[in-house]
């Protein structure tokens, strides 16, 4: 045998909550272990469909820049996924682009995609475009 909870009116819940349910006790034996507890409760968790959304003009930085060294263009574009109150309340300083040039000798280098660095729960769809970075054989 088991046991049924009332229905739970669900709609119009925006966020995670946790509420008293009224359980639907089969007919005939059924025991009941603790006498005391007079209802029991629910914990509902509330996941918002993620959304897409395209940031333009996202900033790309350099990091560990031993040489001089210049990047073109320095900013990308960047589509992302996830829960929407995670992306409309996404800002610059959360979402970047960054090339780690401690490996980079001094040369040209026309093809490189930035990491982008953004919050977790953020899924990265697409990037572009690439961009090309000149290493200069002059130290910092």
């Amino acid at each position: 045998d088991h046991v049924s909870a009332h229905e739970i009116e669900l709609e119009g819940l925006k966020e995670s909550v946790t509420m008293r349910v009224d359980l639907d006790l089969p007919r005939g034996n059924v025991q009941i272990i603790d006498q005391n507890v007079d209802f029991y409760s629910a914990e509902i968790t509330i996941d918002s469909l993620p959304i897409k959304k395209r940031f333009d003009k996202v900033p790309v930085y350099l990091r560990n820049i031993d040489y001089v060294s210049v990047i073109n263009p320095g900013t990308f574009n960047v589509f992302v996924e996830g829960p929407e109150d995670l992306i409309q309340e996404l800002n610059r300083d959360e979402l970047y682009g960054e090339i780690d040039l401690s490996t980079f000798e001094p040369g040209e280098y026309p093809k490189v995609t930035p990491k982008v660095v953004k919050p977790d729960g953020i899924t990265v769809l697409q990037q572009w475009p690439i961009v090309s970075v000149w290493v200069k054989n002059e130290r910092n």
